[in-house]
């Protein structure tokens, strides 16, 4: 009975580490300990069930798929952070002899989230519980971690609009390095995801600025355009082609409250070269079966339709 008893606690301890040890003695997080928590003893939402939740989702592709939800619809990674933090205000004395799983958790949970400053912390956390069996693991987690936060560059605080620019572009070209480099297949989908966040910071804080640059709307189409192409498997790609789409609409009703499509000096192949583009787009993303993006394009491409027929109209 005893041994059972202590078999449950150590396979709850190495289910996240994915370690498989044979040994008949529990290990806490600050002391080696003889102290047997039976099962039954355990609070009805136990630590077990929520750590199996998350390690089914522990290698969800969240880069080319939404992110996993729970029965109850939320986030599954949201939620195992909500019902962790649950735990240890219900459960105190529990939940500081099984801390370095906890922290654990924790630090996969906010990875899959994007959350990188935050994993660190626990992980870093993990590897100070002495005798913890997710010591080793946390340490490897860790030299990835280090490397990503070397690209993600926290501590550069740019001053001019020029700096930044150059901050995303150096992301983008380091996530890239990364995706090269780290062969861990459970980090590729964390390295697309934070490259493609980084490219569409870029593209966005380009649209946001393109007045105050030389070719700036050059430069930002270019910049939509490059995060699509590098982000065609990604599960917001259509979200990507529809702002796209809104930067070209935007350029055509600017040009045409700039300059009056019944005076001389408007052309109509200049307001076509904007709105046209926005167009096909709308057109390409309202055939996207499965995506949100498509009843909106249905939408946009219903009234861009009747905003090219009016101006053209209005310029003959």
């Amino acid at each position: 009975m005893l041994e059972r008893k202590s078999t449950h606690i150590l396979n709850l301890k190495y289910t996240l580490a994915g370690i498989v040890i044979a040994l008949g003695v529990m290990w806490g997080c600050q002391h080696q300990t003889s102290t047997i928590i039976d099962r039954k003893y355990l609070p009805p939402h136990t630590l077990s069930t929520i750590i199996a939740e998350l390690k089914i989702y522990q290698s969800a592709d969240i880069y080319r798929f939404p992110y996993p939800r729970t029965p109850a619809g939320q986030n599954v990674f949201k939620a195992t952070l909500r019902r962790l933090d649950n735990f240890e205000r219900l459960y105190p004395e529990l939940a500081g002899e099984f801390k370095d799983i906890i922290d654990f958790s924790r630090a996969l949970a906010f990875e899959k989230l994007g959350e990188i400053d935050k994993a660190d912390k626990y992980y870093r956390s993990v590897t100070e519980c002495r005798d913890s069996p997710l010591q080793q693991e946390a340490r490897r987690r860790l030299t990835i971690i280090d490397q990503i936060n070397t690209v993600l560059q926290k501590e550069t605080n740019p001053q001019t609009l020029e700096g930044l620019l150059v901050i995303y572009e150096q992301q983008i070209y380091g996530m890239g390095q990364l995706l090269k480099t780290i062969e861990d297949p459970e980090y590729k989908p964390i390295l697309f995801l934070l490259r493609e966040q980084a490219e569409l910071e870029y593209a966005l804080l380009l649209k946001e600025h393109y007045s105050l640059l030389d070719d700036g709307i050059q430069k930002t189409i270019d910049a939509f355009k490059s995060l699509i192409k590098d982000n065609q498997e990604s599960k917001r790609v259509w979200s990507h082609r529809m702002m796209l789409a809104d930067f070209y609409y935007e350029l055509a009703k600017y040009y045409t409250a700039r300059q009056s499509p019944t005076s001389p000096e408007f052309s109509v192949e200049r307001f076509k070269s904007m709105a046209e583009p926005a167009r096909q787009l709308y057109y390409e993303i309202s055939l996207a079966d499965g995506y949100p993006e498509k009843l909106e394009a249905k939408s946009k491409l219903s009234a861009i339709n009747s905003f090219i027929n009016d101006i053209i109209e209005q310029a003959q």
